[in-house]
């Protein structure tokens, strides 16, 4: 984490709290302590010393995970660089993975794609693909259009083939799971070799579902 000390005020009571360690930049390369901390979320709540009460940081602009090439910016409104300083680190990182998301929650799916050893754009294909047999198979309308209308988030890969789990939120707000064959990522990733449109590059990119909607319409 970044060592400069910055400000933070509670929400709760008000309570303005000097000298905090920022974590503008978060480095995990060969810190597994601290990327655990990232991807159950810890890394990003600060529990006021006055109240005790819970509140997430939202200064975080860089990951960065140099055992995994792997470098995201989170591109909020507060969180701008200029052209010349996204086209230094573009430059300086070609060999790297760099991406943009919007949000903690987008970060922390992404660091558990790549700690996971999978392609994010072949993840987020295997989303597509499921989206659409599933509202082709399911005879339940209200859950077939409550999966169409959720974002799935990767969760983890299970037992010894290695099932990959996506979680959702119901029409209720009830956190269902779907459980998909490594076969159905396998295909995901020959339908990436056959559309070149769908290859990374070495320039900061968003590789959401939104993203894969405009490739395959």
């Amino acid at each position: 984490m970044a060592l400069d000390k910055i400000s933070r005020v509670c929400k709760n009571c008000g309570q303005i709290s000097d000298n905090m360690a920022s974590i503008e930049n978060i480095n995990v390369s060969h810190n597994q302590e601290l990327k655990d901390m990232v991807k159950n979320g810890s890394a990003f709540i600060w529990e006021c010393p006055n109240c005790n009460s819970r509140s997430l940081i939202d200064e975080t602009k860089f990951y960065l995970d140099a055992d995994n090439k792997l470098l995201i910016w989170i591109n909020s409104k507060d969180n701008l660089l200029d052209e010349q300083k996204r086209n230094s680190i573009e430059s300086q990182l070609s060999d790297y993975n760099l991406r943009i998301v919007s949000s903690i929650g987008e970060l922390i799916e992404k660091v558990n794609i790549f700690d996971a050893g999978l392609d994010d754009i072949a993840i987020e294909v295997c989303k597509y693909v499921t989206k659409a047999e599933l509202s082709d198979n399911i005879k339940d309308e209200n859950l077939s259009i409550s999966i169409l209308n959720s974002k799935l988030r990767f969760y983890r890969l299970n037992g010894a083939d290695n099932e990959i789990i996506f979680a959702f939120a119901d029409s209720k707000g009830e956190m269902k799971t779907i459980n998909i064959g490594l076969n159905v990522y396998e295909d995901a990733r020959q339908i990436i070799k056959r559309n070149p449109q769908l290859s990374q590059n070495n320039n900061f990119t968003i590789i959401d579902e939104e993203w894969v909607k405009t490739i395959f319409g």
